[in-house]
């Protein structure tokens, strides 16, 4: 084994090995017991451990080479054969259909302020008003300008008990300071159904006496109702 390991030349290597071998103990052996016990042991261990590694690498199994897999190809008779089920498009949404009807006034009543630049009674200031505000006697029915389905109903402390109608192609007419109020979010309405009634203003208003605030938003932003219903139902202030 040690002549097919070192060749030819095998006795004589390993006769000057065990002589280094013994060179060396003998340089060292006074220092090595001189060292502490731990030290010593760990050095062993050391040792121990390489030979280990040694050993376990030189008796690894021989690495098995992979070899790709052969890609099998279906018959084109297969492929024809099977049919693989398509899905059907998603339909498209409806349309909302635009409202036969024609616009309404909420109700017949004097302006208090209309849209623009004004003076607020309540605030005693000039400042900008997006929204009419119509004189009404508590009670008066207040109708839909628009036919459209109810967006919201909550309460504003600034404008009171109000009530959105949405005509789903982005104008929603928003009706404020009411009382009595006939419909729920969600329900459809046509143009001159009756909403509510004129209530008690939010504390925007309070210095204006009973009155709608009658708003109309196009995409989120407020707009003149005039454009929607033409002119203002009722003499000015």
């Amino acid at each position: 084994m040690r002549m097919a390991f070192y060749g030819q030349n095998g006795p004589e290597v390993m006769r000057m090995l065990r002589q280094r071998m013994r060179v060396l103990w003998r340089r060292w052996r006074f220092r090595l017991r001189s060292l502490p016990p731990a030290l010593l042991a760990g050095v062993a261990l050391l040792a121990l451990g390489s030979l280990l590694a040694v050993w376990r690498l030189q008796h690894l199994p021989a690495p098995r080479v992979s070899r790709p897999s052969v890609q099998r190809r279906t018959p084109p008779a297969v492929h024809a054969a099977v049919r693989v089920p398509s899905r059907a498009p998603a339909a498209a949404p409806a349309a909302v259909s635009p409202r036969a009807t024609r616009p309404v006034p909420p109700l017949v009543g004097r302006m208090v302020l209309g849209y623009g630049w004004v003076f607020s009674p309540t605030y005693q200031d000039w400042r900008f008003h997006d929204a009419w505000d119509l004189a009404a006697p508590f009670g008066t029915p207040v109708r839909a300008a628009l036919a459209g389905r109810v967006s919201f109903v909550n309460r504003d402390p600034l404008l009171g008990t109000q009530v959105g109608v949405s005509d789903g192609g982005g104008l929603e007419t928003v009706y404020a300071g009411l009382t009595a109020v006939r419909v729920a979010a969600g329900d459809p309405v046509e143009a001159g159904q009756v909403l509510a009634q004129v209530g008690v203003p939010g504390l925007a208003g309070s210095g204006e006496g009973d009155h709608l605030h009658f708003e109309v938003l196009r995409d989120g932003v407020p707009e003149d109702p005039a454009r929607v219903l033409g002119s203002a139902p009722g003499g000015a202030a």
